[in-house]
């Protein structure tokens, strides 16, 4: 008797022990894809510099004219949305302000912008059969140098940037910014899905598409107060989102004597139970004085956000002349 006791015990734990493995799995799964999310963000940043893609006079259709504009507003340089069907729709579908921008050397051209705007270092590897041969590496033709050949990555890495004057500028004219934030958003198997979301019940997105735009507002700043390192949210509509996901926040309601708008990202650290409106969020700081009610991006797949601060790059002689002290 003792024995079968013994035996049921073991049985029973060996049991528990298998059914950790689905799970271990996982984990090594969302820690291999956040590991390579840190690297392709880091890649995406020296890309950014080394191509160039801050100069002003290559992005389509263009910024404000720095000699009749004070103010310069966020806007996304998204070229592989605007090659696989987004077009120039904005950041966030309709309803959203952030303008979506692409640059004029790729322009519409889906393959330039998948290897431009694709991790490089995301391998498809074909292991063969015969566990003799090593695995192989498929080739194709570079678009971006003729003759030459490149490896195929698989794609599952992707990004797109997000620009906005820097806080520190804010009273600054256009043509006399220096400084600007640059976010580089990390997404995992993108959904370019342009559908329009589903509320078949008032209130409730039952299907959210790759890019949807709510109203939110900080509780813990209800008041006009300072929401620091973020806080809760509440949305206007009930949307599936879960933990670690991240969302852009944009002050489109910013009043008329602020004319600086911001677009700063957030992390999903606590979600309620699907659908849901209640978030709460880790991040900057958020002047609910300023911005009570901004704009909330939610853009499916992005797994990780890089900010840095930059200076734009480019030749514009306009631009370049007004920008010089001394000279008006």
């Amino acid at each position: 008797m003792e024995v079968l006791i013994s035996v049921f015990v073991l049985a029973v734990g060996l049991l528990g022990m298998a059914a950790l493995i689905p799970v271990g799995r996982l984990a090594m799964v969302e820690t291999g894809k956040h590991d390579r999310s840190g690297s392709a963000g880091r890649a995406m940043m020296r890309s950014v510099q080394v191509r160039r893609m801050l100069d002003y006079t290559t992005w389509q259709p263009g910024v404000p004219n720095p000699t009749t504009n004070t103010t310069l507003p966020p806007f996304a340089i998204d070229p592989l949305g605007v090659a696989r069907g987004l077009g120039n729709t904005p950041l966030g579908g309709a309803g959203s302000p952030i303008a979506r921008l692409t640059l004029d050397w790729i322009g519409t051209n889906a393959d330039l912008a998948r290897q431009v705007c694709c991790c490089r270092e995301d391998f498809d590897f074909r292991v063969p059969e015969d566990r003799l041969f090593r695995p192989e590496v498929p080739l194709q033709n570079s678009l971006l140098v003729p003759g030459a050949s490149e490896i195929i990555p698989t794609g599952n890495f992707s990004w797109f940037l997000t620009v906005c004057p820097s806080p520190a500028e804010a009273a600054v004219p256009v043509h006399r910014k220096s400084q600007y934030t640059l976010s580089v958003a990390i997404c995992y198997k993108r959904n370019f899905d342009v559908a329009a979301p589903r509320e078949s019940t008032p209130g409730v997105f039952d299907y959210r598409p790759g890019e949807v735009a709510v109203q939110a507002q900080f509780i813990d700043a209800a008041g006009g107060g300072i929401a620091i390192g973020g806080g809760s949210v509440q949305l206007s509509k009930r949307v599936y989102i879960r933990e670690n996901e991240w969302v852009l926040l944009y002050d489109a309601a910013s009043p008329v004597g602020h004319p600086l708008k911001q677009c700063k990202w957030y992390r999903v650290v606590a979600a309620g139970e699907n659908p849901t409106n209640l978030l709460t969020l880790a991040g900057p700081d958020w002047s609910a004085a300023l911005c009570p009610t901004p704009s909330c991006v939610i853009i499916d797949s992005v797994i990780g956000v890089y900010t840095t601060t930059v200076e734009l790059d480019g030749f514009n002689l306009v631009w370049n002349t007004l920008s010089k002290p001394g000279l008006e």
